[in-house]
């Protein structure tokens, strides 16, 4: 049984390419391994492992550490009660294994060294490049499989666990780390994007509030964006509405139909400005979507100019559809308009 293990990089984080060590010990003294693959550095391979802890700690397969330049996986495999056994694989046959037998270790021991490389190469990285993404995105790792461990260590299971982050950690993924993907699928499963908008709207710093939609909205439409539109379709906030427009003109109904829902609520030139090509859209969800956020518009909010649109679209929508429900949903509009 493995005891001690640890993973560093033998030449300093910024050269490349660079070197793996692993060196493990086990409960005699005895080193079972110590050896080092060649590879390059990057917050990608170092986030792995930690966003895979929670597969680690319940027993998965899990490739933790890719050493590209030697074609080389670490792996972790699934073993008997609280241990995995730890592996190096080629990269392009998982069955191939670079040890004579795989390395027994309890689970705990080999996330707590996961932790601890992350850690010593954060530390590393702040001092050579200070990039807040990356550091965010090291940070977050780091605490999510720290606090897997010790729900592990209590728990013996993942059952029940609930990710979280902290709110500086996520102003930054949205002011600087919004395409990256792995820290985006992590927040989404967090869910605190749905209390963070809740937040805005009850504060008062236009500027700030307006960076965060446009962030939330202008460059990615994914679960982080159709979590902050569910709280604004109940909640709507006109500070919004510039920044959901591209949404309201996406394909994909789950965002366009919420986001013509607010539009309707909060800025009513900008719905009828935009929303003319949405009551002709193939996907006929969103047409009718269209039709009904036109149709929710109060007659008498309507200057002449802005009337004579509204009727201009929903005509325009009756002579693309062959469906009833939809043409007897415009007219119903239209009667409302006379």
């Amino acid at each position: 049984m493995i005891e001690e293990l640890t993973f560093r990089f033998e030449r300093d984080v910024t050269e490349f390419p660079n070197r793996l060590a692993i060196t493990a010990v086990d409960d005699t003294g005895e080193r079972q391994l110590d050896e080092w693959y060649e590879t390059g550095v990057s917050v990608a391979m170092v986030e792995q492992p930690l966003f895979s802890a929670g597969s680690v700690l319940e027993g998965e397969q899990t490739n933790l550490l890719k050493c590209g330049l030697s074609g080389r996986w670490i792996v972790a495999i699934p073993a008997e009660n609280e241990t995995v056994e730890l592996d190096v694989r080629d990269v392009a046959d998982d069955d191939s294994s670079y040890l004579d037998e795989p390395l027994p270790i309890d689970k705990d021991t080999l996330v707590e060294a996961l932790i601890e490389f992350a850690e010593s190469y954060r530390k590393k990285r702040a001092e050579s490049d200070p990039d807040p993404c990356a550091l965010t995105r090291l940070d977050v790792g780091i605490a999510d499989a720290r606090r897997r461990l010790e729900y592990y260590r209590d728990n013996r299971s993942q059952d029940g666990y609930q990710p979280t982050i902290n709110r500086e950690h996520l102003e930054t993924f949205l002011l600087e780390c919004r395409s990256r993907d792995r820290l985006r699928e992590f927040v989404a499963e967090t869910g605190e994007i749905g209390p963070f908008v809740r937040q805005l709207l009850e504060n008062d710093d236009g500027e700030y509030v307006e960076t965060m939609y446009r962030q939330l909205f202008n460059r990615e439409y994914d679960a982080i964006a159709r979590e902050g539109l569910e709280v604004l379709r109940e909640h709507p906030d006109e500070r919004a509405s510039v920044y959901i427009v591209g949404v309201a003109l996406e394909s994909n109904p789950t965002f366009a139909v919420p986001a013509l829902e607010i539009l309707s609520q909060v800025d009513h030139e900008i719905l009828i400005d935009i929303v003319r090509e949405r009551v002709r859209a193939d996907d006929p969800v969103i047409a009718r979507a269209a039709i009904d956020a036109l149709a929710s518009l109060d007659p008498e909010s309507l200057d002449p100019n802005e009337r004579d649109r509204v009727v201009s679209h929903f005509q325009y929508g009756r002579e693309a559809t062959e469906d009833e429900a939809l043409e007897s949903r415009i007219d119903e509009a239209l009667s409302q308009l006379e």
